[in-house]
């Protein structure tokens, strides 16, 4: 089990990118349609389902946690498939790669500041957090 943690919090939630598809269709209701995906995930976030699970996303990197476990720091990027590694920043594709394990592929389903949820693609399990204010 990926469990992810972190010590820190940022006050004031990120604001969200512009999109980079000025072409978007407007009618997609999708929380994440447009955004970069990493860009939306940036912050402290806390499990739902396990209040030990915090995970912490800064820049390009992620830190995760789980209770008393030491941390594990991955480099997070968005791409364009789980099949397709290729760099595309508005995917919902994410990546987390500790570069010693076989990188982790997740699809990103919300992230509105407040709350954020992911598919581990490995399993289809949905992991849902809520941000984290100190």
């Amino acid at each position: 089990v990926l469990a992810l943690v972190l010590a820190a919090c940022h006050a004031d939630a990120p604001e969200p990118a512009a999109p980079l598809d000025p072409m978007a269709d407007e009618t997609d209701t999708s929380r994440t349609r447009g955004l970069a995906t990493v860009d939306a995930m940036q912050g402290t976030w806390r499990s739902l389902d396990d209040p030990d699970v915090v995970l912490r996303v800064e820049g390009d990197r992620a830190t995760d946690l789980y209770a008393d476990e030491p941390p594990r720091e991955s480099a997070i990027r968005a791409v364009r498939s789980c099949d397709d590694p290729t760099p595309a920043p508005t995917s919902a594709f994410f990546v987390l790669d500790d570069g010693a394990t076989e990188p982790l592929c997740y699809e990103l389903d919300a992230a509105d500041g407040e709350t954020l949820a992911f598919f581990y693609q490995g399993r289809g399990n949905l992991l849902r957090y809520e941000r984290v204010r100190e």
